[in-house]
Parts: C-alpha cells; sequence; structure tokens
C-alpha cells in the first residue's frame, strides 16, 4: 500500500502568509528589465484595475492581460523566501 501524498492548498495567500511588498518588488524589477518601464508602468496600471474589480490582487491575471502577456513569466524562485517565518510547514 504506498502512502498518502500530503498536499497542501493555500487558499487565501496575503499579507499573512506572503510578503507581499517582496513580491511587488521582485516583480517591479523584472518587468522593468524585460520590458521596459513604460510597458511596466502599464502593468501596474491594468494590476490595480484588476484589483478593483475582483476585491484581491490578481499579479497572474494582470500579466495575461497587459503588456508582458508576450514574454515569459518571472522565475518564481524560492516562494519560502518571500513567505513570513514558517507558513510554509505543513505538519
Amino acid at each position: 500500500m504506498t502512502e498518502p501524498s500530503r498536499v497542501v492548498f493555500l487558499l487565501d495567500v496575503d499579507n499573512t502568509l506572503l510578503d507581499n511588498d517582496r513580491v511587488a518588488a521582485d516583480l517591479r524589477s523584472y518587468l522593468i528589465r524585460e520590458i521596459g518601464t513604460e510597458r511596466e508602468e502599464r502593468y501596474w496600471a491594468i494590476f490595480e484595475q484588476l484589483r478593483a474589480e475582483l476585491g484581491y490582487a490578481d499579479y497572474l491575471g494582470a500579466i495575461q492581460r497587459g503588456p508582458a502577456a508576450d514574454h515569459r513569466l518571472p522565475a518564481a524562485g524560492s516562494l519560502r523566501e518571500r513567505s513570513h517565518g514558517g507558513v510554509l510547514s505543513a505538519g
């Protein structure tokens, strides 16, 4: 008999679990480097529009709708680096 996998679902990942300021700073740097300042500013305008419409921060949705849609997504790096201490420890 195989052992069940440990699966963790993060349903409400906000500033409680994720350091949103660090995520935004990393994304800002990446977008400026990859698509330039003008398109990066357009991304954040779309991001804020989506946040107003949806009521939550949708980083991926803004990328999909906006000027970065034709570029590779930023390397996620380690989510652990962008989270508040210990929240990713399951078990």
